[in-house]
């Protein structure tokens, strides 16, 4: 199917194939591989200016992230395949598709900034910005948020290019490692905005000086010039 849809470039039929396989990873209790293919899915519908397809698949990302508690309880006892079907939604998705019509959030509430975080390929954070919110940053939750990040480190750094998404109680972490830089961005909500905004910070700090500067408060020590620059684009992306 996948080679079909590629052939034919039809690419909203590609990214719906990616996301049935994602379910049906689901099923097999795979959730890492679900995850993957959902990201791809999601790539395929934004590169493509699919943007309703790629919040839809947004949203479901950010269920299954919600499901995790419930997923890891299904892999520890190895739950019947009823159980996995039910929760996986997988009718609803195949009547949506044989329908010919998904599932559309056209209003998306926009998330709630917690945290922005530059760090180097050995974790070392050479910027971090808290934001004002409703929902205040204890010390230790933000000692939990960096075990998190230190634990996904790793991988993070094997996956340039792509958003990872990981769930710590309330919060969201969007991870992006582009080299020799990993972002963190993290917040309360929906998905789908914060990682526009994700991507333009960062697309906005590439196209500028700040790029070659940040690598060098980890040699100078010195920053104060640096975090004004990357606050004022903070500012333009994240609090507009």
């Amino acid at each position: 199917m996948v080679s079909i849809a590629e052939s034919q470039k039809s690419f909203s039929d590609l990214a719906e194939i990616y996301r049935l396989q994602s379910k049906l990873a689901l099923l097999e209790l795979d959730v890492k591989e679900s995850q993957r293919l959902l990201s791809q899915a999601q790539i395929i519908a934004e590169t493509k200016g699919l943007h309703r397809l790629a919040q839809s698949i947004s949203y479901e990302f950010d269920s299954l992230l919600k499901d995790m508690a419930k997923w890891n309880d299904y892999i520890e006892r190895n739950a019947s395949i009823t159980e996995r079907y039910e929760l996986a939604e997988l009718e609803s998705m195949m009547t949506a598709i044989l329908e010919r019509k998904g599932t559309q959030y056209d209003n998306l509430p926009e998330e709630d900034p917690m945290m922005l975080l530059i760090l180097d390929d050995a974790g070392l954070c050479l910027f971090s910005k808290t934001f004002p919110s409703e929902s205040f940053l204890q010390d230790q939750l933000i000692g939990g948020l960096l075990t998190s990040i230190n634990a996904f480190m790793q991988e993070a750094f094997s996956l340039s290019g792509s958003i990872e998404r990981i769930k710590h109680e309330e919060n969201t972490l969007l991870l992006k490692n582009v080299e020799p830089y990993l972002f963190v961005y993290v917040f309360q909500g929906q998905s789908y905005s914060a990682m526009q905004k994700l991507e333009k910070f960062i697309i906005n700090v590439q196209e500028s000086p700040l790029w070659v500067e940040v690598a060098k408060i980890r040699s100078t020590g010195r920053s104060d010039q640096v975090n004004d620059a990357l606050n004022a684009e903070i500012s333009k992306v994240f609090l507009k």
